[in-house]
Parts: C-alpha cells; sequence; structure tokens
C-alpha cells in the first residue's frame, strides 16, 4: 500500500506573501515612519516585525501538505488543520467511520481522531483519494469500516 501525500502550494505562496510584508513592514519603520530620532522600542518594534516575517518562510507556521503514512503496525496522518502529527497503532483502532465532512477513527481506550474536511481546502477528486486509501488501509488491515 502506498502512502498519500498533499501539498498546498496557494498556502506556501500565501506565507512568503505575508512573510514578505512584514519584513517590508519592519524596513518601513526604521527607515520611514519616524521623523524623531529612533528610540530603543521602535528598534526592538522593527526587529520584531522584521522576526515574525522571517518565521513566515519556516515551517513554523501553517502547514503545507497533508500526508499519510502507512508503517508496519500503524498509521501517521499529518493533516493540514493539525499542529503536530498523530500516530495511531493499527490494534488501537476500534472502527474508521468515514462521513461527508470528517473522517473518525475510534480508538478502544483513547479519544477518537477526527480529520474534518474543510470544504474549501478540499478538492473533491483529494477527498475521494483520502476515502479510497481509507477503505484500502482497513481493508488491509481487518479493520472495522463504517460509511
Amino acid at each position: 500500500m502506498e502512502n498519500l501525500l498533499f501539498k498546498y502550494r496557494g498556502w506556501i505562496w500565501a506565507k512568503r506573501i505575508v512573510g514578505v510584508f512584514w519584513i517590508l513592514l519592519g524596513i518601513a519603520e526604521l527607515l520611514f515612519l519616524s521623523d524623531e530620532p529612533l528610540t530603543l522600542s521602535d528598534w526592538i518594534r522593527s526587529i520584531l516585525y522584521v522576526l515574525i516575517g522571517v518565521i513566515f518562510f519556516t515551517p513554523l507556521v501553517g502547514n503545507n501538505e497533508t500526508r499519510f503514512v502507512v508503517g508496519d503496525d500503524n498509521l501517521k496522518i499529518k493533516w493540514r488543520t493539525k499542529i503536530g502529527e498523530i500516530i495511531i497503532k493499527n490494534n488501537e483502532i476500534e472502527k474508521i467511520i468515514l462521513r461527508n465532512k470528517k473522517i473518525e477513527i475510534r480508538r478502544k481506550e483513547k479519544k477518537a481522531v477526527v480529520l474534518p474536511f474543510g470544504e474549501w481546502l478540499w478538492k473533491l477528486e483529494d477527498k475521494t483519494k483520502v476515502y479510497e486509501f481509507m477503505i484500502e488501509y482497513a481493508q488491509q488491515k481487518n479493520l472495522v469500516l463504517e460509511k
């Protein structure tokens, strides 16, 4: 079974544009917006603006991908709207529920994992690929699947 990966190029460009905006704001603050001698607070504010802009160029802000990675005895999910990676062991899964606007993975002794589909974030064909992946995964690992 192959892993599934979606990259969001539009989000990458949006992050870059916001980052450039913050960097330019920091530079403009120093060069153009102050008609008096610069104080320590002006310098600190400008440096913070530039640092915020630089942070937008790193993976610390926003997620550029959704991925499903199949391991020997687990499934690793990096969902676009979640901060960290979710690791679910096969023996923990009680059942997988496929709904119109979300996928719910119920676990035996832990809280269920809910993967919501934001309507404007997902194309229909990508959503279909995720559903097909989860169906194939459930069949290969002999898990209960509810549609």
